[in-house]
């Protein structure tokens, strides 16, 4: 008995690929647009802070609220993809 090609089952075997493939897509998209806004928002922040805080430990001080904020925004950025 010869075997026939099964079209229904290759479209949607296709059809599966492509959403998952696109869907893939988007949350790269999605992932790197967020951690550019968060890398540009702490850049700037860090210029903010060299720029006009003159006192040492204080400069130190900021910087290292950054830091931690930036972790915060990393976990909810993460957590917000997961």
């Amino acid at each position: 008995m010869q075997q026939t090609f099964n079209f229904k089952f290759f479209f949607f075997f296709l059809s599966i690929n492509f959403i998952f493939s696109a869907f893939l897509f988007d949350i790269e998209f999605l992932f790197f647009g967020l951690f550019g806004i968060m890398f540009h928002l702490l850049k700037g922040t860090f210029s903010v802070i060299h720029d006009y805080i003159y006192l040492n430990t204080l400069k130190i001080f900021f910087l290292f609220l950054v830091r931690i904020i930036g972790l915060e925004l990393f976990c909810y950025f993460f957590e917000f993809l997961v």
